[in-house]
């Protein structure tokens, strides 16, 4: 039994160094600390962190698995699924990932590697408490499954790496995407949105410009198909919804013949492949109703 502990202990210490390889340390200009993962890139690397983790500083420098300190720019950011890249300041080479791995489950091991530039690796073990289907954070990002993990990120380990049995990808953990506890944000989401950034500096996601807030439908009004409802309180001026003709007052029923129970409802309509769609609307003017399209824009400045 000893020797059996001795070799997992063993094992586990070794898997930290090997998943520390992918790890870089963040120096926040007020000496706050993130981690980060080196991400293969174009011959080179960037590096993957948790966007909350920067606190809307600038990045002193980035201290590689070698002690080396290299400057770091932001290149992107996407609070919706708190994914941040940064641009390094000279080419630095990245070992290739560990490989990825979606068929994850309730009870399977989680290692969660983070790194500071004084503490160097930190490492938590747990396991991974919710693995369900897609969610949309509460940001309004698009994830690609749920995984909630059962260990504690020491201070500075959001934006580290997350490796299960065999060494296997799962994603990167960050805390700040729930109030309860740690997530791991699956290496299929990371994919998809480092590229963004790298090419674009941020998710386009599609965008109304209208202030909702839900009403009762009088009974007069009140239809089974349309138990919810909300009143359009404001309308941006020069959006999407000014341009096709929508005002303060309307009452919207359904978005392509499905009913809004609330603002979540809404953001499904508009992800990042929305944009240049045109939906339809089914409101209520002056207790009349009326269908109007929409065409979705995308969101201003970042998002």
């Amino acid at each position: 039994m000893v020797n059996d502990l001795a070799a997992w202990s063993n094992q586990l210490a070794a898997a930290v160094e090997v998943a520390g390889q992918h790890v870089a340390a963040l120096q926040n200009a007020n000496n706050t600390f993130a981690a980060g993962i080196l991400w293969p890139q174009d011959g080179g690397a960037v590096v993957v962190t948790a966007d909350h983790a920067l606190h809307q500083q600038e990045v002193r420098a980035v201290v590689l698995p070698d002690g080396r300190e290299v400057a770091a720019s932001v290149a992107g950011r996407d609070p919706g699924t708190d994914i941040a890249v940064l641009r390094l300041a000279e080419s630095v080479s990245a070992p290739a990932l560990p490989a990825a791995a979606t068929d994850w489950k309730a009870g399977h091991l989680a290692l969660a590697v983070g790194r500071s530039s004084d503490a160097g690796l930190s490492a938590s073990l747990g396991i991974i408490s919710v693995a369900a289907g897609p969610w949309r954070t509460w940001r309004g990002g698009q994830v690609d499954q749920m995984l909630r993990l059962d260990l504690g990120l020491y201070p500075g380990a959001s934006g580290g790496i997350v490796v299960g049995g065999a060494q296997t990808l799962i994603g990167m953990a960050t805390r700040g995407l729930s109030r309860v506890g740690s997530i791991a944000l699956p290496f299929v989401t990371l994919s998809r949105v480092v590229a963004a950034l790298v090419s674009g500096g941020r998710v386009v996601r599609g965008y109304l410009g209208v202030g909702l807030q839900p009403i009762a439908l009088p009974p007069h009004l009140s239809q089974q198909k349309y138990a919810h409802a909300h009143i359009l309180v404001s309308v941006e001026p020069q959006g999407p919804a000014e341009q096709a003709g929508l005002m303060i007052g309307d009452i919207v029923l359904a978005i392509e013949g499905k009913a809004i129970e609330d603002t979540g409802g809404l953001i499904e309509f508009l992800d990042s492949g929305s944009v240049g769609k045109t939906l339809s609307l089914d409101i209520l003017r002056g207790g009349h109703p009326e269908t109007v399209g929409i065409t979705v824009g995308p969101r201003p400045g970042k998002d």
